[in-house]
């Protein structure tokens, strides 16, 4: 026969475990807002029954319920979905830091047309022109000086902009290991808590939802993966690297590189090896730095020097040889070309001002387009060579042989050809402006008609 005292503790058992899912579900709404909380709920279980010896089965039955009992307190979490989103925040992530940045790229390129590269370069050759239109004016001259100053700020404006942007994405990527070191010793310090925890006998459900929303924070930044094969051993892997196992962590740091761009490439600190990410945050800062970035202050640097290289001032070219070399749209300024031998080269639209061509030899070339301002050819082998659409102001060819070259649609003034070869010459559709042809055996040449005339 059961005591007085089994209905009494029946309902104190009772009372004690609806308590418990009363608290829990008050648990649930305060956190109801909480960052990375996981709604709990209480698993209730009937207590224990109470077993009566065969002597007693006349008058009670053989087992007496005593209640219920709190078997524990689950989160309520879907593993499955935890992954998912883990991957979905990493290219989310990725794709929003990339987007930032670009963003700022297009500010960069976007500038207003009146001060962008691209104007203040076709201004530069604008002046250029005015100036083989009008090579004695003052004006014309200090304006392909005052371009050219324009152009180089203008790049230089460029460059800077290019380069903080790098800097800005250097600092990200400083702040961004900080962070993800700071995580992965939070999720290896917790990792600790909850196997002393579960080792009393307890579910630690706050600290898982620490550590997953630690997780879920870091799965931003960078390629993470879970895995817990055991309880008390909970991993973190990124980009098939152990990143936490248990209570131990890796750290990310920094090594400078071997190239000029003043930047750190980040390593593992315990191996010294190079530490790559594809993914997250830190996935995306990297690579805008090292190759977005990269390329286009490299393409900006290329473009520099093959405009540089387009201006040539002062330059000796004497004694030199050129074969199949391309100067197109170049421009020349009181270089001297004595003694040089160019064979299959092309000056298509170049522009030469107060140039020397003494004792050259010039093969096969074309100078189509070109202007020649108070340049000097004498003594040389000009061979079938395009002239074709060239204009001169106040040029010479002298003592030189032409033989076979062309000179068709040109712009001739003031340019006289004294005592040179210019058989097979082809001078036809041109404007002629001052030019004679004094000494020359213009009689194997080709002329149209009515314009030698003239």
């Amino acid at each position: 026969m059961g005591s007085t005292f089994s209905g009494i503790e029946l309902g104190k058992r009772s009372i004690m475990a609806n308590t418990d899912a009363i608290t829990t579900a008050g648990h649930n709404i305060s956190n109801a807002n909480t960052e990375g909380y996981s709604r709990q709920r209480v698993q209730i279980k009937e207590f224990d029954p109470l077993y009566k010896p065969d002597l007693e089965r006349l008058e009670r039955p053989g087992l007496i319920g005593q209640g219920v009992d709190v078997k524990s307190i689950e989160r309520i979490r879907d593993e499955l979905l935890d992954k998912r989103i883990i991957a979905q925040a990493n290219q989310e992530s990725y794709w929003d830091t990339r987007s930032k940045y670009y963003t700022m790229i297009e500010q960069i390129y976007n500038e207003p047309d009146d001060i962008s590269v691209r104007t203040n370069m076709d201004k530069f050759w604008e002046s250029w022109q005015e100036l083989s239109i009008n090579p004695e004016s003052k004006a014309a001259r200090q304006a392909v000086v005052t371009r050219a100053d324009t152009l180089t700020e203008s790049i230089k404006q460029r460059w800077e902009s290019l380069q903080g942007v790098g800097d800005l994405i250097n600092g990200d990527i400083y702040s961004t290991v900080k962070q993800v070191n700071s995580y992965t010793k939070q999720i290896a310090a917790i990792n600790s808590e909850i196997v002393r925890t579960r080792a009393m006998g307890d579910n630690p459900n706050d600290l898982l939802d620490r550590r997953d929303l630690l997780v879920d924070k870091l799965s931003k930044l960078i390629n993470v993966t879970t895995d817990q094969r055991d309880n008390d051993e909970f991993m973190v892997h990124v980009d098939g690297k152990i990143l936490v196992q248990g209570s131990i962590s890796r750290e990310i740091g920094f090594k400078l590189r071997n190239d000029n761009s003043g930047y750190e490439k980040l390593i593992w600190a315990d191996t010294g090896n190079d530490a790559v990410f594809s993914g997250g945050t830190l996935g995306a800062l990297v690579e805008l730095r090292d190759v977005d970035i990269r390329n286009e202050i490299q393409s900006l640097n290329t473009m520099t020097m093959n405009f540089a290289d387009l201006v040539l001032t002062g330059v000796d070219f004497s004694g030199k040889r050129l074969s199949g070399c391309s100067f197109a749209h170049a421009c020349f300024t009181d270089c001297s070309f004595t003694g040089l031998r160019v064979r299959l080269s092309f000056f298509d639209f170049a522009r030469f001002v107060r140039c020397t061509f003494d004792k050259t030899d010039i093969q096969l070339s074309c100078f189509a387009g070109a202007v020649f301002d108070n340049t000097v050819f004498t003594d040389s082998e000009l061979l079938i060579n395009n002239f074709t659409g060239i204009t001169t102001h106040e040029c010479t060819f002298k003592d030189s042989d032409l033989y076979a070259s062309r000179f068709i649609h040109c712009s001739l003034h003031k340019t006289p050809f004294k005592n040179c070869n210019i058989k097979k010459v082809h001078f036809t559709k041109n404007a002629y402006d001052d030019v004679s042809f004094k000494s020359s055996n213009t009689r194997v040449a080709y002329f149209d008609t009515e314009e030698f005339e003239k």
